[in-house]
């Protein structure tokens, strides 16, 4: 008997105490109503259709205990060894089950067959005879599987034993493996924790470079403000630039415009004082001539015609105001040559 297979045998049987055993013979006569003597006799009595329908219905029971007779069988072989008595003792129901089967086939042909005119008697008892020989066959299969299944119990304490060890083998082989698995996650948990703060590490400092990051980016924000604003003061400088530079080649060209005056006022300025010198010469001349000559008034021949400068020009430039000494030493030297001329 196999280790694995169940180790549950069947319960022992008084033959004397225990009751009928189904599918067999003392079963069948009890299940259909009564001891097979108190049966004969009425069966006997009847007429051929109603011992037809009697068998019929006591092989119908048969087949239906079969199959029971079968499922234990199979049991039976899943609890074993699968020993040769077994097998053929499977084999001897599947034969007793198929003739059954025939013969139920042939019972029911004569059920639906029309009756004879002669009836016969012996038919019945036949098929009687038949399932007698049926059902001992059953009783002793069965005998036989539960010879097999004390020999089962006999092998009991060994295969408890065997369980027992495999069971002990697999609790320590389970307890070690458990301790390994204990082992095992303690040391994940201890590598988790480690690369947990090894993270934990590494997240402070790159949140200590953000901050950083942060500032150097504030620092940059403002000193491209202040860039901005140097631009734009700048470009208000230049723009100053440009209009100074503008209001310098304006000035520029007054200045050389006011030169070109000044230079023309200068000739001009010239001109009067040579005339100025001119007409001195001649009033003093004059003077002299008039204190020499006569007191009737004519004009000595010598005496030139005094040359009075022409105006200038109503288009040309106002001549610079003299200075106040100037213009008192013109005065004074203009003078006496006027008043020699209303002399």
């Amino acid at each position: 008997m196999s280790p694995t297979s169940d180790p549950t045998p069947l319960p022992p049987e008084d033959d004397d105490a225990r009751p009928a055993k189904p599918g067999g013979m003392q079963w069948l006569v009890q299940a259909s109503g009564g001891s097979l003597e108190e049966r004969d006799e009425p069966r006997l009595s009847r007429g051929a259709p109603n011992d037809l329908v009697q068998a019929f219905r006591l092989n119908a029971e048969a087949l239906h205990r079969l199959e029971a007779l079968q499922g234990e069988l199979a049991r039976a072989v899943q609890r074993s060894d699968r020993s040769e008595l077994v097998l053929q003792s499977t084999q001897a129901l599947n034969e007793t089950f198929r003739g059954l089967a025939t013969i139920q086939r042939s019972l029911l042909e004569r059920l639906e067959a029309p009756v004879a005119a002669k009836r016969s008697r012996l038919v019945p008892l036949a098929v009687l005879g038949l399932l007698l020989v049926l059902v001992g066959g059953i009783v002793a299969l069965t005998e036989a599987i539960r010879r097999n299944g004390e020999m089962g119990r006999i092998n009991t304490a060994e295969i408890a034993r065997e369980v027992r060890s495999s069971f002990e083998a697999g609790h320590a082989e389970g307890r070690a493996a458990r301790e390994h698995d204990i082992e095992r996650l303690e040391a994940e948990a201890d590598l988790a924790r480690k690369r947990s703060q090894e993270t934990s590490a590494l997240l402070d400092e790159k949140l200590d470079e953000l901050a950083l990051a942060q500032r150097a980016r504030r620092a940059l924000e403002g000193e491209n403000q202040d860039m901005a604003e140097r631009v734009a003061r700048g470009q208000e400088a230049a723009v100053a630039r440009e209009l100074l530079a503008r209001e310098v080649e304006r000035l520029e060209r007054e200045r050389m415009a006011h030169d070109t005056v000044v230079q023309r006022l200068e000739k001009e300025i010239s001109d009067l004082r040579a005339t100025t010198t001119d007409l001195r010469t001649r009033l003093g001349d004059r003077a002299l001539g008039l204190s020499d000559g006569s007191d009737d008034g004519t004009r000595p021949a010598n005496v030139p015609n005094v040359i009075v400068a022409e105006p200038p020009a109503p288009d040309a430039a106002a001549p610079e105001a003299p200075a106040p000494g100037a213009e008192a030493r013109g005065a004074g030297e203009a003078g006496p040559a006027l008043t020699g001329e209303d002399h």
